[in-house]
């Protein structure tokens, strides 16, 4: 009895679905678009769908980049609306003026609030520059008034890795991606 309860159990945990998670990104998360090991590493035992855009902006209009203007992390939440899935992960700021961002957060968590997401993970920036530590507060603070976002603080994970960046010291290489 207990070995069939065992078996079911596994079965049914086997059947469950994965977890929906949606990842929104600027050019910086974007190298998962061109880096497949790192983009296997993200889904795993996720059912993820990768909103990856380059010169992405939180709450206004994307630089211009290959392929033209990307939207905004806020157009594409209320583009995808319910389809967005109940776990969201923002990581987006890098082409972002602090001041702007301070509002689009809020708009973008309504936004979320609407598509009825359970969960949102919010990825910090590298602090490569004061204006990035800026945005990393903002989104501390955003943080800490709302219980449904974590802070994913990928600016202390990358501490001490300068290798995880290309260059400019922004954007990931290879190994930084996986």
């Amino acid at each position: 009895v207990v070995l069939a309860a065992a078996l079911v159990a596994a079965a049914t945990a086997a059947a469950a679905p994965k977890p929906r998670v949606t990842l929104i990104t600027d050019s910086v998360g974007g190298s998962l678009g061109w880096d497949q090991a790192a983009a296997d590493a993200f889904a795993q035992g996720l059912d993820a769908k990768l909103e990856l855009g380059p010169c992405r902006r939180l709450a206004s209009s994307g630089c211009p980049a290959t392929g033209g203007v990307p939207p905004s992390a806020l157009d594409l939440i209320r583009r995808l609306g319910r389809g967005v899935g109940p776990n969201v992960v923002i990581e987006v700021g890098y082409n972002d003026d602090p001041h702007a961002y301070a509002a689009g957060i809020a708009e973008v968590l309504k936004a979320l609030d609407a598509a009825h997401v359970r969960h949102v993970f919010w990825v910090t920036l590298h602090a490569s520059s004061g204006v990035y530590a800026e945005t990393n507060q903002l989104i501390r603070t955003a943080a800490a008034r709302h219980a449904n976002v974590s802070v994913i603080d990928f600016d202390a994970c990358a501490a001490g890795h300068a290798d995880w960046f290309g260059a400019d010291g922004v954007h990931l290489s290879a190994g930084g991606a996986e």
